[in-house]
């Protein structure tokens, strides 16, 4: 029997999967929960944390917001994330939850917390 941490790490993956997509990548995954971390988070820092080049990034926030590429053509994104540019610097952007981005945080919250949604 998997130690009860392992678990809910599982139950939010699977979570991730079942709202998301069952394709999404566990970088994807990543890149949403570390922007459930933060109310505001630039997409450079991200890049930076991830260590992606600005492109890759910006692919990568794109899926999780508004349009996915999937070699055959742009799709619909997943749409938990929403960019807006840094009002210091416009040539920079900052990525925010939606409020389906802000919803699945709870309901993954609740998972580590021991309350299944």
């Amino acid at each position: 029997m998997p130690e009860p941490e392992i678990k809910n790490l599982i139950d939010c993956l699977e979570e991730l999967s079942l709202v998301l997509s069952p394709k999404i990548s566990l970088e994807q995954a990543i890149l949403y929960l570390l922007v459930c971390k933060k109310d505001e988070y630039a997409l450079t820092d991200l890049g930076e944390r991830m260590g992606w080049s600005s492109l890759k990034t910006s692919r990568h926030v794109n899926t999780l917001a508004n349009e996915r590429y999937d070699g055959s053509g742009y799709h619909q994104g997943y749409e938990v994330l929403y960019t807006l540019e840094n009002p210091e610097s416009r040539i920079y952007k900052n990525a925010f939850l939606t409020h389906k981005g802000k919803l699945l945080k709870e309901r993954i919250a609740g998972i580590l917390r021991g309350k299944q949604a």
